[in-house]
């Protein structure tokens, strides 16, 4: 039963995510094109700053709580574009036992995975 509920509530999610990631490309294109209209840009907040230059140069974008920042009592996040990761950042992600191409309808959203503590060579 808890197998089934997981399985749910991840499917509800990645619903919920595809929307949410629809709003994302359109809100990076207008950081982009913001960004390009005024490159040396010195007013906007850390998504206008992060978000082209992790689109337009690839590396990372780091996500924490903003410090001593809230909007309506909530906490708000804050995002770090990082150009690499040195190779001995603790860090955890999963990885996929069994790796999907994408050629398949529907798409791998949920999938057996182990946890790593390092970052992989990016050639996609």
């Amino acid at each position: 039963m808890r197998r089934i509920a997981h399985w749910t509530l991840n499917a509800l999610g990645v619903a919920t995510w595809a929307v949410a990631m629809s709003a994302m490309w359109i809100t990076i294109r207008l950081s982009v094109l913001g960004h390009k209209l005024w490159p040396e840009a010195d007013k906007g907040n850390c998504w206008s700053f992060a978000l082209p230059r992790w689109y337009l140069h690839g590396g990372y974008l780091s996500i924490r709580w903003a410090s001593r920042a809230r909007i309506f009592g909530r906490r708000i996040p804050h995002v770090m574009w990082l150009h690499e990761i040195p190779a001995d950042t603790p860090l955890q992600q999963t990885e996929p036992l069994k790796r999907s191409r994408g050629r398949r309808l529907p798409p791998v959203f949920y999938f057996r995975f182990r946890v790593v503590t390092k970052e992989h060579d990016r050639r996609d």
